[in-house]
């Protein structure tokens, strides 16, 4: 979920194996359901029409970054602070709400902005559209909130109501090509019923009451989560703008076969952030008390990771071709080699969030070097797809990717080992 996130207290062990169970069941509904859908879509739509669906979603998710904000991590610490009081509970929900609203509304006219002049966009107008509702819909599920209230079973039950019950719709709407704007119907559809579905759990559960939004909560909430957003939008740059500058220099079927392969990686490399999250509070609490004994700790999860892990990556190698014929139905080198291209993925990015989340956010000094690291490693990645994707085409947009997250590893490590940490 996260590279940032900030704790205020410890919970404990049943809570904390509580979210643990949690987290990995919103990793399942989050990764692996998408992963059913995934051949029924691409058989019954084309790798045409999924190739325009990915792509629809990728430009939309900037829109998506600027809305959130960051409060998705910022607003669990004002949430978990003041838990015991409904009055300021409220108080920064609906500052939050309301600031999320404002974002949306900004977006929104940009985007008809775009869908009116650029032609890439005006073809599928109504797509784009119907896609940025279903993302501006999230806006009433407040995942930060239940975060900040440790009420992780919530936000497993509602994602799973939202992706679950489109997940299931689209076997009953979706029968040929044209048919492919059930996708972000429902999607929208699902994100208002959980929006309703999280208010009556608001105002029932946690005794949330209307209130005018506050403006000097709003304005620390905003100077809060400043260097989260701008950390967010340097992982987007090289997390999703690949989709992005593909389907910019190729057509729909390249964009569908690579987003294909990338969501078979990203189900793989989905796999860690349970353990990445859980761990997080441990660490934060022992840097506290003893900088040895969180190195000591870190280097034995680092070992067992690493060995998992890496024989994650490595099946994700050598079994490409089952794995991909098993996702889409259907034989596609193109989408196995860019698998394999990739699949040193789940190894690295569990090793970035050791040396990065878990140590350099937890030392004084060092959360300007994780930041530094971010943001480089997203123009590097933008600047290699510039140059390669025009010639290469998703190949080079595996390439650009995988260079980007090695560089945000080694980016993390070098400052580590700099200030003489021993980890492996």
């Amino acid at each position: 979920m996260s590279r940032v996130m900030a704790l205020r207290h410890r919970p404990g062990a049943r809570k904390i194996f509580s979210n643990i169970v949690y987290l990995s069941m919103q990793q399942a509904v989050n990764y692996l359901l998408p992963l059913i859908t995934v051949p029924y879509l691409v058989y019954t739509l084309g790798t045409e029409r999924y190739g325009l669906l990915a792509f629809a979603a990728a430009f939309v998710f900037y829109f998506q970054v600027i809305i959130d904000y960051g409060f998705n991590y910022s607003a669990v610490q004002s949430v978990s602070v003041h838990r015991s009081d409904p009055r300021e509970l409220s108080r920064i929900f609906f500052s939050v709400t309301a600031i999320k609203m404002a974002f949306a509304c900004v977006c929104l006219g940009v985007l008809l902005l775009l869908t009116a002049c650029v032609p890439l966009f005006h073809k599928h107008e109504a797509l784009y559209l119907w896609t940025f509702a279903a993302t501006a819909g999230t806006i009433f599920f407040p995942v930060w909130f239940f975060q900040g209230a440790e009420e992780m079973k919530y936000i497993t039950i509602f994602n799973f109501i939202l992706r679950g019950g489109a997940m299931a719709l689209f076997f009953v709407f979706i029968r040929a090509p044209d048919d492919y704007m059930w996708v972000p119907w429902l999607n929208a559809a699902g994100s208002v019923l959980v929006g309703v579905m999280s208010m009556v759990i608001l105002f029932v559960k946690f005794r949330i009451v209307p209130v005018a939004p506050d403006r000097a909560t709003a304005a620390e909430l905003l100077k809060n989560g400043l260097r989260i957003f701008f950390s967010l939008v340097a992982s987007t740059l090289f997390n999703n703008t690949n989709t992005f500058i593909l389907g910019i220099f190729s057509n729909n079927y390249v964009v569908g076969t690579y987003a294909v392969a990338e969501k078979i990686v990203r189900a793989c490399v989905a796999l860690s952030v349970p353990v990445s999250n859980a761990i997080y509070p441990r660490t934060v609490l022992l840097f506290k008390e003893s900088r040895e004994r969180a190195l000591s700790f870190l280097r034995k999860i680092l070992f067992g990771g690493s060995a998992l892990f890496g024989c994650v990556s490595v099946l994700l190698f050598f079994f490409a071709g089952p794995i991909v014929l098993l996702v889409t139905g259907t034989h596609n080198d193109t989408a196995v080699l860019l698998v394999r291209i990739l699949a040193i993925l789940p190894l690295s990015v569990f090793a970035d969030n050791i040396f990065g989340v878990q140590v350099l956010l937890n030392i004084g000094g060092m959360q300007t070097k994780f930041l530094r690291a971010t943001i480089a490693a997203g123009l590097l990645s933008i600047v290699m797809q510039l140059a390669l994707v025009p010639r290469f085409s998703a190949y080079g947009t595996a390439v650009s990717f995988l260079a980007a997250e090695l560089c945000i590893l080694i980016m993390y490590i070098i400052p580590v080992r700099r200030a003489g940490f021993k980890l492996p």
